[in-house]
């Protein structure tokens, strides 16, 4: 259970030791990157047999996923910190789904707040753990199923479980729930209190499956942790006030970094810069994941700097996916190697290898 993968990713111990490194605001030798390219010889040439024959067999389809997931694996050079693994991954904020949420299958993301169930505060249905729950119960199996038959080959990964008031979003719609904060606040918060208690309930459930199969945790961050951990996030905050924020988030995330051993926000689009004090003030959040989202300059760009500097001087680590091979030096340039996770596709398995030596050497450079 120690190992990943001899076939797909052969230097896993050194990249476990680096995230452990990572995880304790440390570094080894240089900063925490994982880097992906294609693979030049790859393991197996053969494509996929099969295309789904509808989006509820691209979703759901244990064996269909499995094929879809070695043909990735066979073709893709994991370099540094980059491992293979299978994000069970049904569609965002899938707990508004365990709660009684219909999932609308689309091909490129499932949805749960296409009728919203609480139609008025006063007929709000109780909600409670639903071992029966057909959504539910399709995430268990998955989970099951590529954890069982990993044999060390790949991780199974976390669903995308969500945040607190983006399920509550789902639950009452995003529009009646943005009302609600002014014209029903108790009911807000109540209504987060109990989702609150059931993430977590839905998260130890998962991670009890997951354990008996790898060592360690992974979500669709592609951070790895020997201890439990999790990506939490509130994209619903992108349209409240940090005043709103720090009165109807706050509370779920002191909760969440309390539960978890390590946590990383995922800080989505520029309608979250406003609250990034308040993330900063939460003493047991390990990080912050940055996403600029559609329309603004990359996680890579240098323009980020002064936000970067200012998460590294209140003591959190960064996670940025999705950089350029040209933005790295730059990056390392400015800001301290230690406790940063910073995610590169490059075009070949040469320039991600020349990419990782150089990342050893810019580290050192920044820490001497």
């Amino acid at each position: 259970m120690g190992a990943v993968s001899i076939i797909y990713k052969e230097d896993w111990d050194s990249a476990k030791k680096r995230f452990d490194a990572f995880w304790k605001g440390e570094i080894l030798d240089r900063c925490v990157i994982g880097v992906l390219a294609p693979r030049d010889k790859p393991f197996d040439s053969k494509n996929m047999r099969n295309e789904a024959g509808d989006f509820l067999q691209q979703w759901t389809d244990s064996e269909f996923r499995m094929e879809k997931l070695i043909c990735e694996c066979s073709r893709t050079f994991f370099g540094g910190e980059a491992y293979p693994s299978f994000w069970n991954n049904v569609g965002p904020g899938i707990v508004a789904g365990f709660l009684g949420s219909a999932p609308v299958f689309d091909n490129t993301t499932v949805w749960y707040d296409r009728d919203p169930i609480i139609k008025e505060w006063g007929n709000k249905p109780g909600f409670k753990f639903n071992d029966n729950n057909g959504i539910w119960n399709t995430i268990k199996k998955m989970t099951e199923y590529f954890g069982k038959s990993s044999n060390s080959n790949y991780l199974t990964g976390f669903t995308d479980l969500g945040g607190v008031l983006d399920i509550a979003a789902s639950l009452r719609g995003t529009e009646n729930l943005l009302f609600d904060l002014f014209d029903a606040p108790d009911e807000v918060k109540a209504l987060a209190g109990e989702i609150d208690i059931l993430w977590e309930l839905y998260y130890s459930r998962l991670a009890e499956i997951i354990s008996q199969y790898q060592e360690g945790y992974t979500t669709w961050m592609q951070l790895w942790c020997r201890e439990r951990y999790y990506c939490l996030q509130c994209d619903f905050s992108s349209m409240i006030s940090p005043e709103q924020f720090k009165e109807f988030v706050m509370p779920s995330l002191y909760r969440h970094t309390k539960f978890l051993d390590k946590s990383i926000y995922h800080m989505d689009g520029m309608g979250e810069i406003p609250h990034i004090e308040h993330l900063l003030d939460i003493k047991e959040l390990t990080g912050i994941q940055w996403e600029p989202g559609a329309g603004n300059p990359g996680p890579g760009n240098e323009c980020w700097l002064p936000m970067y500097k200012r998460i590294q001087e209140r003591g959190k680590n960064i996670v940025l996916l999705g950089v350029e091979p040209k933005q790295v030096e730059k990056l390392l340039q400015e800001l301290s190697p230690k406790g940063i996770y910073m995610r590169v596709r490059c075009q070949s398995e040469d320039e991600s290898k020349e990419l990782l030596k150089n990342a050893e050497k810019w580290s050192c450079k920044q820490r001497g």
